[in-house]
């Protein structure tokens, strides 16, 4: 696979299925699921609603990677409910659709994203797990 053949485009609601179980596991493999997760998940259409930003990466029209950043006030962005399923590791879904995510607040006028490992990337102060 070359990053030529991955397609990074808007979330719309024939992905959820997969959003969900992508996230779902990705989240049982590192941590464990939480009810805020859940919560999230449940809702993902709320939080576009409320300014979110949400991308799926695809390869032969199958959705491997997932991402969704959202606002948490006027300048500040938190990137969250990011995979990629496993078979497909280190094929750079997971870079593409980061930076997609980044180029969405950026537009939206962010000025900074957080969580919990931090990292500078030229615009903003960005973050991923």
């Amino acid at each position: 696979m070359r990053k030529e053949d991955i397609k990074i485009i808007p979330y719309n609601s024939s992905h959820k299925e997969k959003f969900i179980c992508l996230n779902i596991a990705w989240i049982k493999k590192y941590f464990e699921v939480e009810p805020q997760d859940l919560e999230m998940l449940d809702h993902i259409e709320d939080y576009i609603q409320t300014g979110a930003g949400i991308y799926v990466a695809l390869y032969k029209n199958q959705v491997i990677s997932t991402c969704m950043i959202v606002p948490k006030d006027a300048d500040t962005w938190e990137i969250c409910k990011f995979a990629t399923d496993e078979h497909y590791e280190g094929n750079g879904a997971g870079s593409l659709i980061f930076e997609k995510c980044l180029d969405y607040a950026k537009i939206h006028h962010a000025k900074k994203n957080h969580n919990r490992n931090e990292y500078y990337l030229g615009f903003c102060h960005a973050s991923i797990y």
